[in-house]
């Protein structure tokens, strides 16, 4: 999920070109213009990000971690899902954790590839539901949990942007997180419905 990906659409191949990506033939083809609409950003706007994000791509780690702590700061209560840092009691120990250093940036490659491959949304979509199905093999976990990125995320994208944060960067970024947000969210799906159709036969 971490290759570097060329950001012209539909003008060059990923690096990663030869990665087997998955058919998912549960949800009907998506077109890059209802996949935009979905997104609700133009495409200069998705050009703009991802030249933008390439700042935050040379500081990955430090993005991620300075995002997870802000969840671990808000919802205490998730930490128990990250058995690295479950027993961490200062935000030093947090930083010094190399599983959650491990775990951060596969988080944020998931999101390096879906930036760079914005122009092919069957990819991204499909890619985002199945981050969304693997976590359901954590007990106790809720897809709400996945509400709880949305501010520490832009929090940290803030923090190593700096002055190019600006006000459209802003809304751009707070667009593409719901849109993460929200197809991990749909992924996951509601287990308690889907437990009780295997019950039921």
């Amino acid at each position: 999920m971490g290759c570097s990906i060329a950001a012209v659409k539909h003008s060059t191949q990923p690096k990663c070109a030869g990665r087997q990506r998955k058919s998912v033939h549960s949800r009907p083809s998506i077109t890059f213009t209802d996949a935009i609409s979905r997104l609700d950003l133009t495409e200069r706007q998705i050009f703009q990000l991802q030249q933008s994000w390439k700042a935050i791509s040379r500081k990955m780690e430090y993005t991620g971690i300075n995002m997870f702590i802000r969840i671990f700061e808000t919802h205490a209560d998730l930490k128990k899902f990250f058995f690295m840092v479950e027993n961490c009691s200062t935000i030093a120990e947090m930083r010094e954790s190399k599983g959650l250093a491990k775990h951060v940036l596969m988080v944020m490659n998931t999101l390096d590839d879906t930036i760079y491959n914005l122009n092919d949304m069957q990819y991204v979509i499909d890619l985002l539901y199945d981050i969304g199905k693997q976590h359901r093999k954590f007990s106790d976990f809720r897809r709400e949990f996945f509400l709880s990125v949305t501010e520490p995320f832009l929090l940290a994208v803030k923090e190593t942007l700096g002055d190019r944060y600006t006000r459209n960067m802003a809304t751009a970024y707070r667009r593409l997180i719901q849109f993460v947000v929200a197809n991990i969210f749909q992924g996951f799906g509601d287990v308690s419905i889907e437990k009780k159709k295997l019950a039921d036969g």
